[in-house]
């Protein structure tokens, strides 16, 4: 396959901003979500655009954030489902310690997400634990990992999903990225954020994510900020390592062998809507289910 069958061409619209809600909720304190419808068929979803959105919500007893209400692969069909995103990193981490060219779906890093971070387990010392040429990495997640007992005050709130792990290229913008990613598919609780995420975070998504360290979009993009993240997505060309946001904002490339922040990502089931909170990281939303 190559890039230039992944074009996602639907026109964006960034001055359209409608309410979504996670659950319809006879509840009076029941709050809406505001995000930006980004194209006039919806099929990217609805994301929170801008540097300083009120997107913040208060999830597993910390500070998250909202990227959007985005149409997500569940129980064998297809609806919109609100991702978010853990506001810190859990640490640096490997991608894959033993290849430079392996893909989301059978990387180490997967499994410590869904092994270990959720399920609350520590994970240092296991092959799978390793930063770039250490192995000193702490992999602890018994205090600040997702518990995986569906009875759990939070651990019952997220979804079971396909994540869209499909080859992209760091040279093309938010629409032609979320259109390549959907090309391949694993079903997981914990992902990381897509490279069309970050780019769909500042109102500039028509353009390359490489170029948005350049152009300085990253004045207007939430997303960017102290860490180096590692975003979901390999590199479909030349380097087949995998998509990091750089130091200076834009989309590059990385070995899937070297450290890189990791923050966790997560939906939360359809059942979930917002009892308190305005958005504001002094005030975050707070989930009901």
């Amino acid at each position: 396959t190559t890039q230039e069958y992944c074009y996602d061409t639907s026109p964006l619209n960034t001055t359209d901003t409608i309410r979504i809600i996670q659950k319809t909720d006879s509840t009076p304190a029941s709050i809406n979500f505001y995000l930006k419808k980004l194209s006039n068929n919806t099929s990217a979803g609805y994301r929170y655009q801008g540097k300083t959105p009120n997107n913040y919500i208060w999830f597993n007893n910390e500070m998250w954030r909202i990227i959007g209400s985005i149409p997500t692969k569940f129980d064998g069909s297809t609806t919109n489902l609100v991702k978010i995103v853990r506001n810190d990193s859990i640490g640096i981490l490997a991608r894959n310690p033993s290849s430079g060219n392996i893909s989301w779906n059978n990387a180490s890093l997967r499994a410590i997400l869904n092994s270990y971070y959720y399920g609350k387990q520590n994970a240092t010392g296991t092959s799978n634990c390793k930063g770039y040429n250490t192995n000193n990495t702490i992999c602890d997640y018994t205090n600040i990992g997702i518990s995986n007992d569906s009875n759990d005050y939070y651990g019952g709130m997220i979804k079971k999903v396909f994540w869209n792990t499909g080859d992209v290229s760091y040279n093309s913008s938010a629409e032609v990225l979320f259109g390549c990613e959907l090309q391949s598919e694993y079903e997981a609780f914990v992902g990381l954020m897509n490279a069309s995420d970050y780019g769909y975070a500042t109102n500039y998504g028509r353009d390359s994510i490489y170029n948005y360290g350049n152009l300085n979009y990253t004045s207007s993009n939430w997303l960017y900020g102290a860490y180096r993240d590692w975003l979901l997505n390999n590199n479909a060309f030349y380097f087949k390592g995998a998509l990091v946001i750089g130091d200076n904002g834009g989309g590059t490339v990385s070995s899937t062998q070297y450290g890189n922040d990791v923050r966790p990502v997560v939906y939360l089931d359809p059942s979930v809507y917002v009892v308190s909170g305005d958005g504001t990281e002094a005030n975050p939303y707070k989930l009901g289910q």
